[in-house]
């Protein structure tokens, strides 16, 4: 914007320091509150969506008998292997200090995925 004359040099400055500034707020303390409330209260939300879909998918164009209750039971058991892939991602993320996106052999050794071996790997361990 400042190249093209919408802004003056000093507004692109105050600009990237206000970003900075929130940056910096937003890796603090309250930060990751935030971050984690609002995970945890959209994933919440989320899943309900997710299993109502299931569930009107389910009855109305598969015409089964379960209820919503069910949907939530199904649902959530399969949920249980998800999040405990993205916990075990974390802890292995936080000690290995690098961005480890799931839980497979390739990820956790650092292997190229698209070499022959870093293809296998995946499926050895997940």
């Amino acid at each position: 914007m400042v190249e093209s004359g919408t802004m003056t040099r000093e507004q692109g400055d105050e600009a990237i320091n206000a970003i900075d500034q929130q940056m910096e707020f937003m890796q603090g303390p309250i930060g990751w509150v935030i971050t984690i409330a609002t995970t945890l209260i959209f994933g919440f939300i989320i899943f309900f969506i997710i299993v109502g879909i299931y569930f009107l998918f389910v009855k109305f164009i598969l015409k089964g008998q379960g209820t919503f209750a069910s949907a939530l039971v199904a649902n959530g058991l399969t949920s249980y292997i998800s999040i405990l892939q993205i916990i075990i991602g974390g802890i292995l993320t936080m000690l290995f200090g690098k961005m480890i996106m799931d839980t497979s052999l390739a990820s956790i050794m650092g292997s190229d995925k698209t070499t022959l071996t870093g293809g296998y790997f995946p499926k050895l361990i997940q």
